[in-house]
């Protein structure tokens, strides 16, 4: 077989573009410490790559002309403590008159 195919059309196969960082040993679930910033071209050209980045809990950022425009970071599913929306139908309930304090705020302003 020929040679591996370099990471970018100016870089060897076996090298890391000029601004990316050292891997991080962090744990996934934490912040991403650190990143690295490629261009559009750069991001679409080596997507695969970059994503196997993010997977090992590194950030990346593209950018357009030096820019920032996105962040690839690691998915982290919802929380689960969060309700969806309509959790609590049916379980509060409001009196007639729950507005009533407004209405009288209202009129003390309008005189």
């Amino acid at each position: 077989m020929g040679s591996p195919i370099p990471k970018t059309r100016s870089e060897p196969a076996n090298s890391e573009p000029a601004n990316s960082e050292p891997a991080n040993s962090e744990p996934a679930d934490s912040e991403p410490a650190c990143s690295q910033q490629v261009n559009v071209h750069q991001a679409k050209s080596q997507l695969s790559r970059l994503l196997h980045d993010v997977e090992a809990g590194r950030e990346v950022v593209i950018a357009r002309s030096g820019v920032p425009i996105a962040r690839l970071v690691p998915w982290r599913p919802p929380s689960q403590g969060v309700a969806p929306p309509g959790a609590l139908a049916g379980e509060i309930t409001l009196t007639d008159d729950f507005d009533h304090p407004l209405e009288e705020l209202f009129d003390s302003l309008a005189t």
